[in-house]
């Protein structure tokens, strides 16, 4: 033991020993003397983001100035149009301006004209998204425990209604399922077509999430403590997968209503 300043204290490291007589210094002027706080773990102090370095602020480096100019640049250049598109409809004349005044009246006509296809673009989303989850979740769980050559060319195979033409998917679908009238002529046929595009856009994000997870060592786990296979697979499996589930749907249904379908192409 020996004293430190007047005070009696322990046998310390060096550094804490520093710290102790600095905060002894502290309090008896009341204030830190310009003493940083880094200085009192014996640390170097390295200024952040918008700090002072002395008296000299730090000033960001030109290519950061050019990268946010570029950035900016690529959201102006895909936001403008959408703002446009969006002055086009709710002002009275478009090539006036807003002195022209606001109106709702085109969006009015747009949704009289076009409310029977947005619904039917929505429910076959919709259905879309129902039917690639039911096929896709156990498809994806089945390929990840397979892991061979059978799976991996499956995988391949799946992807091809996205790299063929729509036109070719479409006209096999035809060919297909052409003869059955009642079937060609209800929604159901273009759900078809929309579900064997969107698959692979569901499986893909499912098994990445799958083989990140161990999902073989937690399954002996919840084997081992009496579960099942199916109690397995929903306790188990897709509680761990909803990351990859739901960045799935969302695409799903992007891409579903992206194909817009009319009521005329049903009939």
């Amino acid at each position: 033991m020996r004293h430190v300043t007047g005070v009696q204290t322990f046998a310390l490291p060096i550094y804490l020993q520093r710290v102790h007589q600095l905060r002894q210094l502290c309090r008896r002027r009341g204030a830190l003397c310009g003493v940083g706080r880094a200085d009192l773990g014996g640390v170097a102090a390295h200024p952040a983001l918008g700090e002072k370095r002395g008296d000299r602020p730090v000033k960001r480096s030109s290519l950061f100035v050019m990268q946010l100019l570029f950035t900016l640049l690529v959201c102006a250049f895909m936001l403008v149009p959408v703002l446009m598109s969006l002055l086009a409809g709710l002002t009275r004349n478009f090539f006036v301006g807003l002195s022209s005044g606001l109106t709702f009246d085109w969006l009015i006509q747009v949704w009289q004209a076009y409310s029977p296809t947005v619904w039917l673009s929505l429910q076959l989303a919709l259905a879309c998204a129902v039917c690639v989850c039911v096929i896709g979740v156990p498809a994806a769980y089945a390929l990840v425990c397979m892991n061979n050559r059978f799976s991996r060319a499956f995988e391949e195979l799946m992807v091809l209604p996205v790299a063929m033409p729509g036109l070719a998917s479409a006209l096999a679908l035809l060919l297909t399922y052409g003869q059955f009238g009642a079937f060609r002529s209800s929604w159901l046929f273009i759900l078809v077509g929309h579900v064997l595009f969107t698959l692979p856009f569901l499986v893909r994000p499912v098994m990445a999430v799958m083989q990140r997870q161990h999902l073989p060592v937690l399954e002996e786990a919840a084997a081992s403590l009496g579960a099942g296979p199916i109690k397995r697979f929903f306790s188990v499996v897709v509680p761990n997968c909803r990351a990859g589930i739901l960045a799935g749907v969302l695409m799903v249904v992007t891409l579903s209503l992206g194909e817009f379908t009319d009521r005329k192409s049903v009939v």
